[in-house]
């Protein structure tokens, strides 16, 4: 199950709305095999590098993970890896968001909504619009 508690048939529709047919599927299906094995394809594997290096040294560039509790083999981002993601990336902060499973936002759009919300006024990201709007 990729979700706490499933997903009831109208929101697989949504899900599934933009994948009507096999030639409108098939970018999902491109995008797992261009992952780099064994330092192929070259490309990819080059552009990867490149961005481990920017998230390394980029400390001015705030940067934000969200976590979430639940089986290992249902999340995109185990302990391990959050692990890495704090010892490598500058400027990252993790901010826990409860149990979920593989779609998160379907388990916890409050958390997650909070925050993001909450990181964006910590780092100052909103526009001088955006701040007036919140006060008015």
């Amino acid at each position: 199950m990729t979700t706490l508690k499933g997903l009831s048939d109208a929101d697989w529709a949504i899900y599934s709305a933009p994948y009507p047919d096999r030639d409108s599927r098939r970018p999902l299906l491109e995008w797992p095999r261009a992952m780099p094995i064994n330092g192929e394809p070259a490309d990819v594997v080059a552009r990867i590098e490149a961005y481990d290096r920017w998230l390394s040294a980029s400390p001015e560039i705030p940067k934000l993970l969200l976590t979430f509790e639940g089986p290992a083999e249902t999340l995109l981002i185990g302990n391990e890896m959050i692990s890495w993601c704090r010892d490598n990336i500058a400027g990252l902060e993790t901010r826990g968001c409860g149990p979920a499973r593989h779609i998160s936002p379907e388990d916890q759009p409050e958390a997650i909504a909070a925050e993001i919300e909450s990181w964006i006024d910590r780092n100052g990201l909103r526009t001088a619009h955006e701040r007036a709007s919140l006060r008015a």
